[in-house]
């Protein structure tokens, strides 16, 4: 009898034991939810300081003679992210065709792509942008609440003019300061200027010449660019067969990019 005492009490003590052992204590509980505490925390910190990041956009167009330089800049997400686009060619080549040399970010050659502009892509654009507006439950509005959350900070337009006649010429810069005056106007009543425009039109009476350079800087902030493609997703879902229009138009574009490039007749 002594000995199954004994070995009841020892099967009692390890039972104790290992429930102690098993359940967690209430400082064990309180070092856990500080872990996870902190951990939540820092990522809450982090996607707001991503929310709160701006989303830079810099574009920037030159005119000399013949030459045409036009450059588009995207930096986002503290410049980890970054995107250029060149077309440092648009010729004439003749109505009603235009041919736009441009290399783009993340092409390993070197040399530019070509690109077609003329009537029946123009008619294709056109009736995109219908089919979008088409789809999109108050395309309008939703663009106007977006361009006004873009912020211009910096707006440089400077235009050097000249014909053969001093009259002509000074009916071509106040032509030309009108046309600013109105697009400057424009920009203003869709989205917020930061800065003060500067514009210049200088006239050149010695040769024909028109010289022209455009500078624009903008920013918008992440949670911005967020809610209006949120905005942008729920309006297009209120459309009935919105999201189908959409998801054509998108595939058939990325088919047209991707599409192989039509070889030039043999003479």
């Amino acid at each position: 009898s002594d000995d199954v005492g004994v070995f009841s009490f020892c099967q009692a003590a390890v039972r104790c034991r290992w429930r102690r052992t098993a359940a967690p204590t209430g400082d064990g509980r309180f070092g856990e939810a500080m872990i996870w505490g902190w951990i939540a925390g820092v990522l809450a910190a982090l996607v707001l300081l991503v929310c709160s990041s701006f989303i830079y956009v810099r574009l920037r167009y030159r005119h000399i003679g013949r030459d045409d330089d036009l450059v588009l800049q995207i930096k986002a997400l503290f410049g980890m992210i970054r995107y250029t686009y060149k077309s440092p060619v648009i010729r004439f080549r003749g109505w009603p065709q235009f041919l736009v040399s441009s290399s783009g970010a993340g092409q390993d050659s070197g040399e530019p792509k070509e690109v077609v502009l003329d009537l029946h892509k123009i008619r294709i654009s056109l009736k995109r942008s219908r089919m979008i507006k088409e789809n999109t439950w108050k395309w309008k509005q939703w663009q106007r609440k977006t361009m006004r959350k873009l912020r211009c900070t910096r707006l440089s337009w400077y235009t050097r003019v000249g014909a053969r006649d001093a009259a002509v010429t000074a009916i071509t810069v106040g032509a030309l300061w009108a046309c600013k005056s109105m697009a400057v106007g424009w920009m203003a009543n869709r989205i917020r200027m930061d800065a003060v425009p500067d514009l210049d039109v200088t006239p050149s009476f010695r040769e024909p010449t028109f010289h022209m350079e455009l500078s624009i800087d903008g920013k918008v902030r992440v949670a911005s660019a967020l809610y209006a493609a949120l905005d942008l997703a729920w309006r297009i879902a209120r459309v009935r067969g919105g999201p189908r229009a959409w998801a054509k138009l998108l595939f058939a574009r990325a088919a047209s990019k991707s599409g192989p490039a039509a070889k030039p007749n043999a003479t």
